[in-house]
């Protein structure tokens, strides 16, 4: 009786367990690589639709003296900088600054942009935004505020940036939408195999 048990343990249960722990592995591992590479095209369309309309702005500010733009409340530029906001929901400010001076843009209570002084570029400022990818940076960094910064000042010159700050739990919320269904196809199907199993 004992050696019977033994014989139906060592001939049934062990290799279904051992079958059972190798495809909760194969599983566990492919879904998590499948979420990580679903998630980072995700994110890369994200910033990509995001980059499609700021550089529109950007390439005319760069034109021209984007800080006296800002200084002067031109038309054009707070009717663009209300488009943005119109469009991007998780849009929080839009901001010019060099290393003397600095404006602020963003949408008032009564729904219209304004601007005010803000403080100026610091000297290290394209240093430390330039870091990581803007993909690594959105996932990676625990600020409230994503930040996009494009580099208005030409070579040699003083540095001048057009900064562009997102909720960042808006955008992280909008990638895990796209998320969702492969979590729950890897747990459906997972959940599957093991009871076919």
């Amino acid at each position: 009786m004992i050696r019977s048990e033994f014989a139906v343990t060592r001939l049934v249960v062990l290799p279904y367990a051992l079958l059972l722990v190798l495809y909760f592995a194969v599983i566990g591992g492919g879904g998590a690589w499948l979420w990580h590479e679903v998630r980072a095209v995700e994110t890369r369309l994200l910033i990509d639709e995001m980059m499609a309309e700021l550089e529109p702005l950007a390439q005319r500010l760069r034109s021209g003296d984007a800080l006296a733009a800002a200084r002067d409340g031109e038309g054009w530029l707070l009717t663009e900088v209300e488009r943005l906001f119109g469009g991007m929901s998780a849009l929080r400010d839009v901001s010019v600054r060099g290393l003397l001076s600095g404006y602020q843009m963003n949408i008032n209570e009564a729904g219209a942009v304004s601007s005010q002084t803000t403080s100026p570029l610091s000297a290290d400022a394209r240093r430390m935004i330039s870091n990581k990818l803007a993909d690594e940076r959105l996932h990676g960094d625990t600020d409230a505020l994503f930040l996009i910064r494009f580099d208005m000042g030409e070579a040699g010159s003083s540095p001048v940036s057009l900064d562009f700050a997102f909720d960042r739990s808006i955008l992280l919320a909008r990638i895990n939408e796209g998320l969702f269904a492969i979590e729950h196809s890897i747990l459906l199907f997972g959940i599957a195999g093991a009871l076919s199993i």
